[in-house]
């Protein structure tokens, strides 16, 4: 790998396993290795979720713009559940209403 800045090699580097690499002209240069989220890591919470929800709402999402969301959701948290999340935003708009 090669700056392209001050054409530098940096093949002797490891950069399968860094992100990024800053060369000594000052520019950085991107690595092999990605950030990984562990099975254990929740990027949101049940706080974030409820946040979520309500956001949802004051917006006056559609639904379709709740189904769009929903799914960029996915592989936030593992236990995320993608229908849950629609239905608990028709349950909660539902209520405000003075439906349900």
């Amino acid at each position: 790998m090669k700056c392209k800045i001050c054409g530098t090699d940096h093949t002797e580097d490891d950069t399968k396993n860094l992100i990024m690499i800053r060369c000594s002209c000052g520019a950085t240069l991107k690595g092999n290795a990605y950030p990984k989220v562990s099975g254990k890591s929740n990027l949101f919470t049940r706080r974030h979720y409820n946040w979520l929800v309500e956001m949802a709402l004051d917006l006056e999402l559609t639904h379709e713009q709740c189904r769009e969301l929903s799914e960029m959701l996915e592989g936030t948290n593992p236990k995320y559940d993608r229908l849950k999340f629609i239905t608990t935003v028709t349950t909660s708009r539902n209520k405000r209403s003075g439906g349900i």
